[in-house]
């Protein structure tokens, strides 16, 4: 995914895990935790609709706040 392609989703899945910063060194998910999650998929993955107040706006920092390498397409970081 590239950053001009954040405006095409609708909704965000996150895992509880990663939304609460466990086992990660580089947090990029602080503002979807004062988010409402609009649904649930089990019981470890949270949806968030894009559309609610806050949610774009978390999605551009948590893209912001993440390592280059993340950002990446597998195919290019085959090409390293």
């Amino acid at each position: 995914m590239r950053v001009d392609q954040l405006d095409d989703y609708d909704a965000i899945a996150i895992s509880v895990n990663r939304l609460n910063g466990v086992y990660i060194w580089n947090d990029a998910l602080p503002c979807f935790r004062s988010l409402k999650p609009t649904a649930s998929a089990g019981y470890s993955i949270l949806l968030f609709d894009l559309a609610q107040p806050g949610a774009r706006e978390a999605l551009r920092a948590a893209w912001d706040a993440s390592p280059s390498r993340a950002r990446r397409m597998p195919s290019e970081q085959d090409a390293e």
